[in-house]
């Protein structure tokens, strides 16, 4: 398909399906397009420990101090046309939600990972310490979550849109959002979940690589649980 006819068929339905398909429909869509995405067991560290049903993991606390992160993985591979987003919830059984959440290139996934978003891999993620955006050992700020505090079980959604339109314009370059809020009756509030621009924390991932979920557990007893996958976006 040549770019013109992406650009109109793609980029058309893309920006105009809210008015041209009833939200019924659309929820049952969404439905139908759930992805089995699950924790990796051969490539989780041995600190890690995975519930059966494959959904939620949990570091123990620290046996080798040497170690920085404990990292896990997701099984679905993202490629260059996919968009798909994973929504986590998080907790702790100690003081601190302490990790990094993001993608990284599928074939990079092993085991004894020192820091997936290192300057020795490739990967991209955010860090609940200190709200930074990391990339081949780079830091930078993102806005969206400017003083925003982790608490026991916040959300946050990772979006992955490798499908190269935006706002009806052809990209060479994939994106990565994320999506922040809370539980309800905790401060602060919910954080609007629909402001996309402002949760864009990467315009420029590299859709010539595939890619999987990745979070490290920084912090003793932090706990991860996948609670929803999709292949749509932006239905909420």
């Amino acid at each position: 398909m040549s770019d013109v006819k992406t650009l109109l068929l793609f980029g058309f339905v893309r920006r105009f399906y809210k008015f041209l398909i009833p939200h019924d429909v659309i929820c049952i869509i969404n439905q139908w397009t759930v992805s089995l995405d699950e924790w990796d067991e051969d490539n989780t560290n041995a600190n890690i420990e995975i519930d059966k049903y494959k959904h939620r993991i949990v570091r123990y606390k620290k046996t080798n101090w040497s170690i920085y992160a404990c990292h896990a993985f997701g099984t679905d591979i993202v490629e260059k046309g996919d968009i798909v987003y994973w929504d986590l919830k998080l907790n702790s059984s100690s003081t601190n939600i302490a990790m990094k959440i993001g993608i990284i290139d599928a074939d990079e996934v092993a085991l004894g990972l020192h820091d997936f978003t290192d300057y020795i891999c490739f990967g991209y993620g955010i860090s609940t310490i200190d709200n930074g955006l990391y990339h081949r050992g780079r830091k930078a700020g993102f806005p969206y979550l400017h003083g925003f505090k982790w608490t026991q079980g916040c959300i946050i959604r990772v979006e992955l849109d490798m499908n190269q339109i935006s706002n009806a314009k052809i990209s060479n370059n994939g994106t990565l959002k994320y999506f922040v809020k809370k539980q309800r009756g905790q401060k602060q509030g919910v954080m609007d979940m629909k402001k996309n621009l402002e949760c864009t924390a990467f315009w420029n991932v590299d859709t010539s690589r595939k890619y999987k979920l990745c979070v490290a557990l920084i912090g003793d007893l932090n706990q991860a649980e996948l609670i929803h996958v999709s292949s749509l976006d932006k239905i909420i």
